[in-house]
């Protein structure tokens, strides 16, 4: 992490703790504003370590950092401008940490080794300032949220760059792919207070390089589909059917209605009850609030849509890799057909701030959970690898969503199997059960027709469009 952002003192309480720049003929306008914001950046990260960011006030800022109220406002518009300011500068040395990683003469595996080290190390040797990273960001409203998903993919940015070789390109999806399973690992690290050990970043590098293995073209270029036709489709997968006079079946489907039209910011307890027919005194027995009501009706949408993930080992003789396909590509069919669910689950369960991001974790863990123990003990991976593969597969999921791209997640469900797949079972074996799997029906859609058919092409548009 830079040094200018790193403790310098005890945390807690209001005293100050950063020195002023020491005055001079040396010291130039630009010196003094520099330091000045430095400060109140370094502040900011101290008192949220010890309250939380709704700790942080004016007040408890310019005491800390030794500046005045008017040098304060001269420089950013309030709390949350100061945070953001703060976060993108943790960020940027994040990016910088892990470009200092990268040697042109070290081979593929090595390089990704280093890398991987550098950007879980930019996020949780100093955990002060990575819980701000990571997760007070998500306290500061919509306009934050926003900046964290942007700089999330500059993090992936940097990440291309140092594994990118002269004539070889990683591709961009495997990319997000490694990130967002990183930075799911780094948040547990920094919530549990665990260091990660060296046996797990050595596992989290083997996972990055499987990952970072190319699948065959047919797999890579998303020309595979399954076929349902010579096979049972597993649990369907959807919403929870609303049962009548059960209230908070009632409840929840409304809250699902109520924020399809009109947004997060539209699901209140009056309006809920109203559309559900019950009395705004039994959204209150079963609820705590808004929030409460919405991201239990998210995460009841969310385990539907996976929940065939923990069946895998139910029918005796029929192996989890086929078990694995089948369910990710069901996933994808499903999400594709009612892509108005999936922007709620997959898009806007952080709306809420830092309870809708402890929810999709916490999702993320346990749907994970459930599918490694249903893999037979010789071949199930360590919880942190089955971890960061579903944090990875539920983020590939909601970028697609984001850019308006649903329909195409059945083409790609094949490389998402491969990546899920490879890190456990080998790239080899991996490749040959998905290409087994996912072989019986292969075709162009006139999407794929107008990129020519290369879905790589398609996911650097995909990179570029979401830097930009």
């Amino acid at each position: 992490m830079s040094p200018a952002l790193a403790p310098e003192g005890p945390v807690g309480g209001d005293s100050p703790l950063f020195d002023r720049l020491r005055p001079g003929p040396g010291q130039s306008r630009s010196d003094v504003v520099t330091s000045q914001r430095d400060r109140l950046q370094r502040a900011l990260i101290e008192i949220a370590a010890v309250g939380g960011y709704e700790a942080v006030t004016v007040r408890k800022l310019t005491k800390l950092a030794r500046v005045s109220t008017g040098a304060f406002y001269a420089q950013f518009n309030g709390t949350d401008d100061c945070l953001m300011s703060a976060y993108g500068r943790l960020m940027r040395a994040a990016g910088e940490r892990i470009e200092a990683a990268r040697s042109p003469r070290k081979a593929s595996p090595e390089q990704c080794g280093n890398s991987v080290a550098a950007l879980l190390s930019s996020l949780v040797d100093n955990p002060v300032a990575g819980r701000l990273a990571l997760f007070e960001i998500f306290r500061a409203g919509p306009v934050a949220v926003s900046s964290a998903h942007t700089q999330e993919t500059e993090l992936e940015l940097a990440l291309r760059q140092s594994l990118d070789r002269r004539g070889r390109r990683v591709a961009p999806a495997a990319v997000a792919w490694i990130t967002s399973g990183l930075l799911y690992c780094a948040r547990g690290a920094l919530g549990t207070g665990d260091d990660i050990s060296p046996a797990s970043l050595r596992r989290l590098v083997a996972w990055g390089q499987a990952c970072l293995a190319e699948p065959p073209e047919d797999i890579r270029r998303g020309r595979l589909r399954l076929d349902w036709s010579r096979r049972e489709r597993p649990a369907e997968c959807g919403p929870a059917s609303e049962s009548p006079g059960n209230e908070t079946e009632l409840i929840l489907s409304a809250v699902l209605r109520v924020a399809t039209a009109n947004g997060y910011q539209g699901v209140s307890p009056s309006g809920t009850s109203k559309a559900a027919g019950v009395p705004i005194a039994r959204f209150k027995r079963y609820f705590a609030d808004a929030d409460d009501a919405y991201l239990t009706a998210l995460s009841r949408a969310a385990n539907d849509l996976f929940l065939g993930f923990g069946r895998q080992g139910e029918e005796p003789g029929r192996p989890w890799t086929v078990a694995l396909c089948e369910q990710i590509a069901a996933l994808c069919d499903s999400v594709a057909e009612d892509p108005e669910l999936a922007d709620l689950v997959f898009g806007r369960m952080l709306d809420p701030g830092l309870v809708g991001l402890t929810c999709r974790e916490s999702l993320i863990r346990e749907i994970a959970s459930s599918w490694r123990l249903s893999v037979p003990l010789p071949e199930r991976p360590a919880a942190m690898i089955a971890e960061a593969s579903m944090a990875a597969l539920w983020n590939s999921i909601a970028r697609t969503v984001a850019v308006g791209q649903a329909s195409r997640l059945p083409e790609r469900a094949a490389a998402s199997s491969y990546r899920f797949l490879a890190p456990v079972i080998g790239g080899d074996r991996a490749a040959a059960i998905v290409a087994g799997e996912f072989g019986g029906r292969s075709r162009r859609t006139p999407q794929e027709a107008a990129f020519g058919g290369d879905l790589q092409a398609d996911q650097n548009r995909m990179a570029d469009r979401l830097l930009h």
